[in-house]
Parts: C-alpha cells; structure tokens; sequence
C-alpha cells in the first residue's frame, strides 16, 4: 500500500489514475487526480521496479483558483498533456527544455463553445463539449497555435456521450451505436 506517499490532506483520497506520455519527462508517467482535485506523478526507479517518489505537482499547475483538476491525459499526436478542469475547461500543462513544469495555458477559446459550454472529456486530441459536440484538437508548431475543428457532423445527428483511442478512435452515442475513426 503506497497511499502515505501521497500525503494527502484529511479526508481526500485518490479518485482517479491515469498513465500518461510525458513529453517534458520523455517517458510515460502514471498520474494519481485526488478528490479535491490534487494532482500527483508517480515516479519509478530507471527500470520501472520500484516508485522512487510521489510528487504533488498541483502548484506547478499554476491553475486559477477554485479550478479543480478532473481529468490529465496526453494530446498523442500534439506531444502536450491536458489537464481538464470540473468547470470544462482545458489547459495544457507547459515545460521548459530541462522538463519542468512551469504552468499550464488555458486553450478553452480555441473551441468557439455556446456561452454556457465547457469540455466535459478529453482522449487523446479529441474533446466533447457538454452539449455533445466532437472536436479534433490540432497543433500548429510553427505558428505554435491550436485549434479545434467541429467534427459533430460525421456521428449523422447521434449525440456523442463518450470517446476513448488515440487512433483509432471509439466513440459512443446516447443512443448506444458506436463509432470508430482514425484507421490507417
């Protein structure tokens, strides 16, 4: 049982754990999101045998205040994490050349949502919005800009509850069909 390492404040626990791509790192790392919305990497030794250290990196976020971290997973195809907040936004965590976290950049408007729309889950570089709506996040590294292109259209009316893959990628619908894309 590892739980101590994660000092936790009285009365949080784990909520969720992921593994994600950490570009900063250059290696996976399995992240650990607590109720209060902490954020935790979990690191191991060079082979993988032994956790070395849990580090709380929910300060490094530099999040605004009252942002609570519900989700982190990896853009597979951008090389950046996102980190989803409770209030629908998205943020991508930031580093420097040595692999510090040194914040996060809030990429919300990027996704020109109805007043009232937040991102409700992120997979790989897809998101669905509240209402339903699907979109392909993309990267442009020379202009070192994002985007979001409104895919909704390609699930022919089916509101879109879910997503998981990195590609291919699933989605499923609220009427329960299923729907794959991104084969190669």
């Amino acid at each position: 049982d590892i739980t101590a390492k994660f000092k936790l404040s009285d009365g949080d626990k784990i909520s969720k754990m992921t593994q994600v791509y950490m570009p900063y790192m250059r290696k996976t790392a399995d992240m650990a999101i607590s109720a209060n919305g902490d954020v935790y990497r979990i690191n191991f030794d060079d082979n993988y045998a032994t956790i070395s250290s849990v580090d709380d990196i929910t300060s490094k976020l530099n999040l605004p205040a009252g942002e609570k971290v519900i989700s982190v997973d990896d853009a597979y195809s951008n090389n950046y994490n996102y980190i989803l907040s409770q209030s629908g936004k998205l943020y991508i965590i930031n580093s420097d050349s040595d692999g510090n976290i040194t914040g996060t950049t809030d990429m919300t408007n990027v996704f020109n949502l109805q007043p009232g729309d937040g991102i409700k889950q992120i997979s790989g570089d897809h998101a669905i919005s509240n209402n339903g709506n699907v979109y392909k996040i993309s990267y442009n590294s020379s202009a070192k800009t994002y985007s979001a292109t409104d895919i909704t259209s390609q699930f022919n009316g089916d509101k879109i509850e879910s997503i998981s893959g990195s590609d291919p990628y699933l989605a499923l619908s609220t009427t329960g069909n299923i729907y794959a894309w991104g084969f190669n």
